[in-house]
């Protein structure tokens, strides 16, 4: 199970950085592409990398300087839309949410 390569989670996402909040503030999204070969480039101009670890569902995402590492869930969203999200905590003690809505 789990994924084996980055080139299976590539694709445009819409990513928040929920800060190190615990607040009803909503945070603007802000979109996000994922290569097939792990680069990373946001709308925001932030750039980094993207990986997985072969055989799960850990994802690391490195943008802007900063490490963020979570997990990768397939789901369907309360419209019935498939979709991918990614939920990470940062080296910053910052969170960050992304949803990629499949085709």
């Amino acid at each position: 199970g789990g994924y084996q390569s980055v080139e299976e989670v590539s694709g445009t996402y819409y990513y928040v950085n929920h800060g190190t909040d615990i607040s009803g503030e909503i945070h603007d999204a802000v979109k996000m592409t994922v290569n097939n070969n792990g680069e990373v480039k946001a709308a925001d101009g932030k750039t980094g990398t993207c990986s997985v670890t072969q055989g799960t569902s850990y994802v690391t995402i490195s943008i802007g300087g900063v490490v963020y590492k979570g997990v990768i869930v397939e789901m369907t969203d309360e419209a019935g839309n498939p979709v991918r999200c990614i939920t990470a905590s940062g080296s910053n003690n910052e969170t960050v949410w992304a949803v990629h809505y499949k085709e």
